[in-house]
């Protein structure tokens, strides 16, 4: 009852018990690997604890929403909310107290804490960015343990996908807070300023995806995903504080050269949504649902004027975009019978003399490598057209290759 034991207390308990379970979700464990007891029951845990911890939390959130401008104390208790966020998760590793701790309003507390801080760091208010963002990670293991047990994400993007037949656990219900909180931190823009949690949240993504399967509304889940995308074309997540519109004109002595690394890693991530198991045709109807197609083919024509590096960014899209066509008949037919190939093209185009790896890539939509027989004349027709404003070295390159391929379908 006296929060300086309470406080004891918790830093005792995560303590021992980090030092205990492989909470490293960097290195986390295989799917297969993780029992589903690690963490103590809470029988044998104080009856008062969670109910203590959900106290504190809704103190914290309450402090956070209340605080004023010229108060500072809500930063000396930001690593006692770390540490209450840590007790959760390891009570969270014995799959028996997840239902306890998903239906009280730890995560609503979480959830607000959390977009106090994305505020704070977005308007560089924070006067202890280490702890803050600690915190927001820490929130983020926790609904990964949630949502994904048995950390099958983790798994699956080191290569390893599981089976969860055999996995025996309850699909826990998705706070409504959570996927709103997701989208306004990339929506404007927050989340792009500290690449560490955007990387945390893309992760509580993957978990509630790969944790729920078949009972996720992935089509929901994707629509967000596309409008993130969307949303880092928007040129003021691109521009520093001292530039101009002006300095979108290309311009290979401006010192605002764009960075686009986080617009092309968000390209390159869409791949990763295509397993290579049985989920593959829901994953890429939902995919199709959501318009990917058609927001991705237009990305070109909507940086052509900025001061990047248009190739390796042409080059990302086009090997996105050939993943999913190679995996889904519906939107490969999508792509190449209607205005879509049209508005790619025009737009690579814009880009100026084409790289070897852009056309490279073009080319992976013109021949099938698994049949030497089948040509998709449209992207013929295009590459073609293209080659008068190639330099020359890619010119003989596209070349020598059409000439190659369309001679091998003649046998």
């Amino acid at each position: 009852n006296e929060e300086t034991y309470f406080r004891q207390f918790i830093a005792g308990f995560v303590s021992i018990w980090h030092s205990q379970l492989q909470l490293d979700f960097e290195n986390a464990p295989r799917w297969d690997a993780v029992a589903p007891d690690l963490g103590p029951h809470l029988s044998r845990l104080p009856d008062e604890l969670l109910p203590a911890i959900e106290k504190f939390l809704i103190i914290a959130r309450d402090g956070c929403e209340n605080v004023r401008e010229e108060d500072s104390t809500h930063e000396k208790t930001m690593s006692e909310n770390v540490l209450l966020v840590q007790c959760l998760t390891v009570i969270c590793r014995h799959f028996e107290n997840i239902s306890a701790v998903i239906s009280s309003s730890y995560i609503s507390s979480c959830i607000a804490i959390s977009n106090f801080i994305m505020t704070k760091l977005d308007k560089e208010q924070s006067t202890d960015l280490e702890t803050d963002v600690l915190f927001v990670k820490s929130v983020a293991r926790l609904l990964e343990v949630l949502y994904d047990p048995y950390l099958t994400w983790r798994s699956y993007i080191r290569g390893e996908h599981a089976d969860y037949s055999v996995l025996n656990y309850k699909i826990s219900p998705l706070q409504p807070e959570i996927v709103p909180f997701i989208y306004d931190c990339f929506q404007s823009g927050k989340a792009t300023k500290n690449a560490h949690i955007g990387r945390e949240l893309v992760h509580i993504l993957g978990a509630v995806i790969a944790g729920s399967q078949r009972q996720i509304d992935l089509l929901t889940i994707f629509q967000l995903y596309i409008g993130s995308v969307r949303d880092l074309l928007a040129t003021e997540h691109f521009l520093t504080k001292s530039s101009s519109i002006g300095s979108f004109e290309l311009s290979h002595d401006d010192d605002n050269y764009i960075d686009i690394g986080a617009l092309c890693a968000a390209i390159a991530f869409i791949r990763d949504f295509i397993p290579d198991h049985a989920n593959k045709l829901i994953l890429c109807n939902a995919l199709f649902e959501a318009k990917f197609l058609a927001n991705l083919v237009q990305i070109p024509e909507q940086v052509k004027k900025w001061n990047i590096d248009h190739q390796t960014l042409g080059t990302v899209l086009v090997e996105t975009l050939q993943k999913l066509c190679y995996n889904s008949e519906k939107m490969q037919y999508n792509l190449m019978h209607t205005n879509y190939i049209n508005v790619l093209f025009d737009g690579l185009r814009a880009f100026g003399k084409p790289s070897s790896s852009l056309i490279s890539q073009c080319l992976g939509f013109a021949f099938d490598e698994q049949d030497t027989r089948q040509v998709n004349p449209i992207v013929v027709t295009k590459l073609v057209e293209w080659i008068p404003l190639m330099a020359e070295t890619e010119q003989n390159m596209l070349s020598e290759v059409l000439l190659k391929k369309c001679a091998g379908t003649m046998q």
